[in-house]
């Protein structure tokens, strides 16, 4: 009949890299470019770039969250709750922490490595590793 299985393989990651399927199920890919590329107008932002501004971009929208308490106490000098200051601290503080990890990755896999995964070690206890959006909780 001339039907024939196509097992395809598994994508790799869109974040790290550009890819497509053949008709055969095989993939082929490239790793995305670490560093920008050209300049001016044709510069085109590397991986380093688009995950430092995603960084950013989180954590603005985090502070934002608690900026009407900074606002009120511009407004009327009503004194910030000492958690939402070390949580907005802890929030800069870690958002430096996971643009130098980026800055220092050396390859695509170093830059996998940044993600934050859980898995279970041999006694069954989760570890988890990475650092890329494991942002501070705000306590009570």
């Amino acid at each position: 009949m001339g039907i024939t299985e196509t097992i395809p393989e598994t994508p790799p990651d869109s974040r790290l890299y550009n890819w497509s399927m053949n008709k055969d199920g095989t993939i082929n890919s490239k790793a995305k470019k670490l560093n920008d590329s050209g300049s001016g107008d044709s510069k085109v932002p590397g991986l380093k770039s688009t995950l430092k501004n995603g960084i950013k971009v989180q954590q603005g929208s985090l502070l934002a969250q608690t900026d009407w308490v900074v606002i009120r106490k511009a407004d009327t000098g009503t004194a910030i709750p000492s958690n939402i200051q070390t949580w907005r601290d802890a929030i800069r503080t870690k958002a430096t922490a996971m643009e130098d990890a980026v800055d220092a990755s050396s390859s695509v896999t170093d830059v996998a490595k940044l993600w934050v995964t859980y898995k279970e070690d041999e006694e069954g206890k989760t570890v988890k590793s990475g650092i890329l959006y494991d942002w501070p909780e705000l306590g009570d």
